[in-house]
């Protein structure tokens, strides 16, 4: 995995810059009016903040790959290359307000089942990281029931082709494989998490984490929602 975003840095940020901007202001608009005096863990980062970081107390990246770390260049943002799932680095109870910005579809595995343990695997990981009253946001792209289905059946014929163009694995959950992950891990009802569907005007690179650029989709098309989750610990 951090070989394969290693050399896509540059190319994936011109396209989360331009062409999936829209997303990430609504995402900005969120997260700014949550994230002042906090101390802010994102996983994932990929060196993009859609976020303002002058708000937060202080803020810790972490990503796979060093590459794409590098693309910060804040020097008071503390940068870790480490793997979602464990978070080693990181001290248990530490943190007010973990991210989790469209991570999650890229930590898969060889089947379905394997990447919904990764999923649960990154959300455990991240509540540990959490003191008491801490929140965990998740951002994804989810797809609707009949979509989803459809990519269940051809995971290994996915997973094959991504083998053969050196990609890794993209894995689109439904918007009820995150919430019982949620509700699983955090001990939470569904009714619990706060939950904001975002609406989007403009066209769309659903795979620009696997080949940047290569396409675009208007909203109004596309086979996947974007959600904005929320719950406490």
């Amino acid at each position: 995995m951090a070989t394969h975003f290693d050399k896509i840095a540059t190319e994936y940020h011109s396209i989360q810059n331009n062409l999936n901007s829209e997303v990430y202001i609504r995402i900005g608009e969120l997260l700014n009016s949550r994230i002042a005096n906090k101390i802010i863990l994102d996983i994932g980062n990929g060196g993009y903040f859609p976020y303002d970081t002058r708000l937060p107390s202080s803020i810790i990246a972490v990503d796979v790959s060093n590459e794409m770390l590098k693309k910060i260049m804040d020097q008071k943002i503390k940068k870790i290359v480490g793997d979602a799932r464990t978070l080693t680095a990181i001290e248990n109870d530490s943190i007010d307000l973990v991210l989790l910005l469209f991570c999650i579809h890229h930590v898969t595995g060889k089947n379905e089942m394997e990447a919904i343990r990764s999923m649960n695997e990154i959300v455990n990981a991240a509540r540990l990281k959490l003191k008491k009253g801490g929140r965990l946001i998740v951002a994804e792209a989810t797809l609707n029931p009949v979509f989803y289905f459809i990519e269940k059946l051809l995971y290994k014929v996915f997973y094959f082709f991504m083998k053969i163009f050196g990609r890794d694995m993209v894995f689109f959950h439904s918007d009820a494989n995150i919430i019982s992950s949620l509700t699983g891990t955090f001990q939470n009802k569904a009714s619990d998490i706060f939950i904001k569907r975002i609406k989007l005007k403009e066209p769309i690179d659903p795979i620009a984490g696997a080949f940047p650029g290569l396409i675009k989709i208007p909203p109004w098309l596309i086979y996947s929602r974007h959600n904005f989750y929320e719950v406490t610990k």
